[in-house]
């Protein structure tokens, strides 16, 4: 019995600390105390609203080094079309390179309220917001609280790469669906897609593939 209840206690411990380390922060404030921007972190943003009728912001909230890939992906999908805005992790603890994570400058998206982020979610009509998680069974994780789009995307994403699983609200906690996502903060809630360390990877390094995956999540 006491050594069951030493396992337990030793797992829950494990698991309590892996969930904080991918949360550092609990809101911008706190890490702009700890980090120094233009050295530790830079913010990258576009904001076409003039010329886009669509009023669509991509987002890339954890982008550089926390969450590999997702700014480039970001900043091919936006092109020079939609609004675009990554938060750039530069410092990092290299703790998961094999997964091409990195939690030091991590905030959830919950909690994130960056505030020229802010500034633009809340001019815009539509969001996407693209994240890297380190799920080795699925490719593709669709969420974000807007069922229509997140449907079109799910079919875009089966039709154009069958060699990569893609589910929908699939992927518990990163579902995206709680309504202080930035992603959920336009005027119409938007569609949060996390991506494998596999597809990440290949968006660095395969510029073709990049640019058909951000063909088909337009």
């Amino acid at each position: 019995m006491v050594f069951k209840l030493v396992i337990f206690l030793f797992l829950f411990s494990f698991s309590s600390s892996a969930q904080v380390g991918f949360n550092h922060y609990s809101s911008f404030s706190k890490l702009k105390a700890n980090h120094k921007e233009g050295k530790d972190f830079k913010i990258i943003f576009k904001d076409r609203l003039k010329k886009d009728k669509t009023r669509t912001l991509v987002m890339a909230m954890h982008g550089c080094k926390v969450e590999q890939g997702t700014t480039e992906l970001s900043e091919a999908i936006a092109g020079e079309k939609y609004s675009y805005y990554s938060f750039c992790g530069l410092k990092e603890e290299k703790k998961y390179p094999e997964l091409l994570l990195d939690p030091l400058l991590h905030i959830t998206s919950a909690h994130f309220d960056e505030p020229k982020l802010m500034e633009m979610v809340n001019k815009c009509d539509r969001c996407l917001s693209i994240h890297g998680f380190s799920n080795d069974g699925v490719d593709f994780c669709i969420g974000g609280r807007n069922d229509v789009r997140r449907a079109e995307l799910l079919k875009s994403l089966l039709r154009d790469f069958p060699e990569f699983k893609s589910c929908e609200l699939c992927c518990k906690p990163y579902l995206g669906i709680s309504k202080k996502n930035p992603v959920n903060l336009c005027k119409t809630p938007g569609v949060q897609i996390e991506m494998s360390a596999r597809v990440r990877k290949k968006i660095l390094e395969d510029s073709e593939f990049k640019k058909k995956l951000a063909q088909a999540m337009r």
